[in-house]
């Protein structure tokens, strides 16, 4: 199996909602090819109410912005998924 077809497992939580315990996510590079993709279908499947326009880390608020990035971080990472509004770090 090549890097590119292996499937990567990240958590996601929303932006100041303490009470979601987040969201397993399988990233399938077959099935989502675009950054753009990837934020509708995390949109989706957190169920957030507005369109997420931004992943971060959950500690120091950094911005991830590209698949790659995901990566290369490897399996098992927890990541924020941002609206239209700022930032707020988990507690």
């Amino acid at each position: 199996m090549t890097e590119a077809e292996k499937a990567l497992r990240i958590k996601v939580f929303r932006n100041g909602d303490e009470r979601y315990t987040g969201k397993y996510f399988i990233l399938n590079r077959r099935r989502i090819r675009t950054w753009d993709s990837f934020l509708q279908a995390v949109t989706l499947d957190v169920k957030s109410t507005e369109a997420v326009r931004s992943i971060r880390t959950p500690l120091h608020g950094s911005r991830i912005e590209s698949l790659e990035q995901l990566t290369e971080k490897g399996q098992n990472q927890e990541y924020v998924a941002v609206g239209n509004g700022r930032f707020k770090k988990l507690g």
